[in-house]
């Protein structure tokens, strides 16, 4: 009777490990569905959390209107969110990076402030092509300021795959993890078979070592089965170096066969290409596309697959970039500072963002591509 009922037990428990694990993988796939009409985050938090929610979709869906955007990390399934407000605790690196930036800005708007002033009295060239300089390097680091300060009030919410879905996830098992399952499904067969008969063949280490080889094995072969031919090998690396400063926006993509045909025909149509590969399996793949080119591959592959943000580089024309609103704030603070001469900062300020402007036009390439990566996943 004892050992009856511990076999009902054992199939209850598996029965029940089984089913949460199918219901949670369910959920976080409907994350991912869930997430694709979300805008990439680009904000740095000050607070951050982390979670490992039962049910992940339903603990999305009750975020609502305060999730302000996500990012997904291929490698390991994991997904941060931003949410408005402040939960979880403060991170400390963002208080440092925050009095760092404010330091510098104080310093270098009282540099400018100086070469101002020293030009003023000098009118030497030198010193007021130093003053643009400084001048331009104020207006980046306040433009860093301001942007970390949006994350003043944001909470990033680190949310991890739950157990025990977490053992399973992923594209292709590793071998560890088939090792591990096996072992649980020898696990449960002992519990629900002749425990007594189990024990005592076992008990010989020759079986033991027999049965401890048999699962490796198994687990290796089913590796190399799941690996199967990758039909993206063949793709090979065609990059120039100033592609580089036009930026990227990488994604996520779940291959199937109708992405990877979405992929070579994009690969058959770009002038440059990159490839990342790692132990026979292509990791990601890069393209330098027209834009309305891009979008419409984006477009095509979201109808196909599931397309998760996972990180974007500014161009470098972006980032020369100048918000009016910024350099009025950078205008008012030398004033303010230097006690300086309207006619002196004015001056200085038009020459430093005619620079600005040049340097921008020297990249003007970078309007009529846009650099796409497509990650696969982790090495793992």
């Amino acid at each position: 009777m004892k050992l009856s009922r511990r076999k009902h037990l054992a199939a209850l428990a598996i029965a029940g490990m089984v089913l949460l694990t199918v219901v949670q993988w369910w959920s976080y796939r409907q994350v991912g569905e869930m997430l694709e009409g979300y805008p990439g985050s680009q904000v740095v938090a000050h607070y951050h959390e982390n979670v490992s929610p039962i049910l992940p979709a339903l603990y999305v869906r009750s975020l609502g209107d305060s999730l302000l955007g996500y990012s997904y990390l291929p490698s390991t399934g994991e997904y941060y969110l931003l949410v408005r407000g402040r939960e979880g605790k403060p991170d400390e690196h963002y208080r440092l990076e925050l009095m760092g930036l404010e330091r510098s800005y104080s310093n270098f708007l009282n540099l400018t402030s100086e070469y101002i002033a020293l030009w003023s009295e000098t009118g030497n060239e030198s010193t007021f092509i130093h003053a643009m300089s400084l001048f331009r390097i104020t207006l980046e680091v306040r433009s860093e300021l301001e942007k970390l300060k949006r994350g003043e009030n944001v909470t990033e919410i680190l949310m991890k795959p739950p157990y025990p879905y977490r053992l399973f996830h992923g594209g292709n098992p590793v071998p560890g993890e088939i090792v591990v399952s096996l072992l649980l499904l020898a696990g449960a067969i002992l519990l629900l078979s002749r425990i007594d008969v189990l024990i005592e063949m076992l008990s010989d280490f020759r079986n033991l070592a027999l049965l401890l080889a048999l699962i490796i094995g198994v687990s290796f072969i089913s590796y190399g089965l799941l690996q199967g031919h990758d039909p993206l090998l063949g793709v090979e690396s065609k990059w120039e170096d100033k592609l580089n400063f036009c930026g990227e926006r990488a994604y996520y993509v779940h291959r199937n066969a109708r992405v990877d045909s979405l992929l070579l025909d994009a690969v058959g149509s770009a002038e440059y290409v990159r490839v990342e590969r790692w132990n026979g399996r292509v990791l990601s793949i890069t393209l330098a596309l027209l834009p309305e080119r891009a979008e419409g591959l984006l477009g095509n592959l979201s109808e196909e697959t599931t397309v998760l943000y996972v990180y974007s580089l500014p161009s470098w024309p972006e980032r020369l970039e100048i918000d009016d609103a910024l350099v009025s704030l950078v205008r008012e603070d030398l004033l303010e500072t230097g006690r300086l001469d309207e006619g002196a900062v004015d001056a200085v300020m038009s020459a430093s963002l005619e620079g600005l402007e040049r340097s921008g036009r020297e990249f003007g390439f970078c309007a009529n591509v846009t650099i796409l990566e497509f990650d696969f996943g982790g090495i793992g």
